[in-house]
């Protein structure tokens, strides 16, 4: 009897450690995570890399190209004249680089913030949108059978003067996306130290320098 109640309590203790055995033997299944790594977009570089003096140099002959669109004094075929509505006479323009309003506003927006544009060449920056600035400079002519689609100039040069032989350009308060700089330059035939104000801004994809502001600093 005590060898039948020997081989119960033996049965009974190996069942539990037979079936932990089988529990351990049970494949796991794999877990997913909770949460998926979203994917990371690749961060737009929000800081120029261009060099400030470079950009310097750069921006100023953006201003002077611009000075030549601002006085009326691109390229035309004066074979093909428009007139508008109140007779201002307007003359179809041939420069390659001008073909549009658009041209113009994106080459005026690459070098100017908003608030540059509006302060240094303002009848371009609102042109069509402030009456204060008619005549426009500028028109497209679209429609006429008398003269060819195109962009059309208004006849009457404004004299001006270009930025000359950029020198001596001092960079200050600079941060990652904002300097001054101070520099000389020739000028209606003369010297003149200028002042510009340049941010950091998204143009075409991209963070650029932009003029801000320009402050003429003339000696008398």
């Amino acid at each position: 009897m005590k060898k039948k109640f020997l081989a119960i309590a033996a049965i009974a203790i190996m069942i539990p450690l037979v079936l932990c055995a089988c529990k351990k033997e049970k494949p796991v299944e794999p877990t997913q995570p909770a949460t998926q790594e979203a994917s990371v977009e690749p961060e737009t570089k929000s800081t120029p890399t261009e060099d400030p003096k470079a950009a310097v140099v750069r921006l100023i002959d953006n201003v002077n190209v611009l000075k030549y669109v601002h006085g009326v004094a691109l390229d035309c075929d004066y074979d093909y004249v428009w007139y508008d509505e109140n007779g201002y006479a307007y003359t179809m323009v041939t420069d390659p680089d001008f073909q549009s309003i658009g041209d113009i506003m994106e080459y005026l927006f690459d070098t100017f913030t908003s608030r540059g544009a509006a302060e240094y060449f303002p009848d371009l920056a609102l042109m069509g949108q402030d009456d204060a600035y008619y005549p426009y400079s500028y028109v497209m002519v679209q429609g006429d059978d008398d003269v060819p689609y195109g962009l059309y100039e208004l006849q009457g040069w404004l004299g001006f003067s270009i930025y000359e032989n950029v020198r001596d350009i001092t960079i200050s308060n600079q941060t990652d996306n904002s300097f001054t700089a101070d520099f000389t330059v020739d000028y209606f035939g003369d010297w003149v130290t200028l002042t510009m104000g340049v941010v950091g801004e998204e143009s075409n994809g991209s963070f650029v320098w932009k003029i801000d502001s320009i402050v003429e600093n003339w000696e008398y």
